[in-house]
């Protein structure tokens, strides 16, 4: 069987190298957890990264077909609704043949590795998605007026005796404020 990734673009062997203190033991974690998973990850960012490369020109040909009889449709009806739902249509169904791969690829990093990083500075469990309770956000009194809320990255646990809340927030104002 070929190996999925050519030998010339593996790179040369990586180690970590514990500078301060609270780095001590991660060298370890690095080379017996992080760099396997990083190196599975590399593989199945090549195979994503060459699905895209084979998407590409396919979904290029879909979007020009659908205009191609989204045009002969309009000249026969004398209306564009034609055109424009076909090229909508095919407009979205190249971008999803085209960015999904990379956003699988994306996804499964955040669930390997990033909860190998964080376990090693605590109690700490991530989840890709949860946030924090909008009703302690407001509470905090850190944030002015908002009405809409978007949580990704979400990481909770205990350092030092603390419980910890953290997650990837957007607050804004529907208002345009």
């Amino acid at each position: 069987m070929e190996p999925l990734v050519p030998p010339q673009i593996i790179p040369e062997p990586v180690h970590f190298t514990e500078q301060a203190a609270y780095e001590k033991g991660f060298a370890d974690l690095f080379e017996e957890k992080i760099k396997p998973l990083v190196r599975e990850l590399e593989m199945i960012r090549v195979q994503k990264t060459e699905r895209i490369k084979t998407n590409r020109p396919r979904a290029n040909m879909i979007l020009l077909g659908a205009i191609v009889v989204g045009i002969a449709l309009t000249y026969a009806t004398k209306h564009l609704g034609p055109l424009i739902f076909l090229g909508l249509v095919a407009a979205l169904i190249r971008q999803g043949m085209i960015s999904i791969p990379a956003t699988e690829f994306a996804s499964q990093f955040k669930k390997k590795i990033v909860p190998e990083i964080i376990k090693f500075f605590g109690d700490f469990e991530y989840k890709n998605t949860a946030g924090i309770s909008i009703d302690i956000i407001k509470q905090s009194d850190l944030f002015d007026n908002f009405n809409q809320s978007y949580f990704g990255d979400t990481v909770t646990g205990r350092y030092h005796g603390k419980s910890m809340e953290f997650a990837e927030t957007t607050l804004s104002n529907k208002s345009g404020k």
